[in-house]
């Protein structure tokens, strides 16, 4: 399975059992489905993440980064979107 660094940071964090720092994604995507959250422990959610995405990316679409918001949000999690 090809996992770009910010499919794996968004990995890491939520899957990892401890709190990390927080997480940076530059122009990624949600690599899950929201029946994986049921899977992140409550440590996992606490770190906020800074999603960064370009209105211009070809690769990923800007779309991509939007969608993440509701997904993190329902995980309980905190996540900033820029552009």
């Amino acid at each position: 399975m090809f996992m770009p660094s910010s499919a794996l940071t968004l990995a890491s964090v939520l899957l990892y059992p401890k709190a990390l720092g927080g997480g940076s994604v530059f122009s990624g995507w949600i690599p899950f489905n929201s029946s994986i959250i049921n899977q992140f422990t409550e440590d996992a959610k606490k770190p906020p993440i800074v999603w960064s995405h370009g209105i211009d990316d070809k690769t990923v679409l800007f779309e991509a980064g939007q969608a993440a918001l509701p997904f993190l949000q329902q995980a309980g999690m905190t996540c900033e979107l820029k552009k």
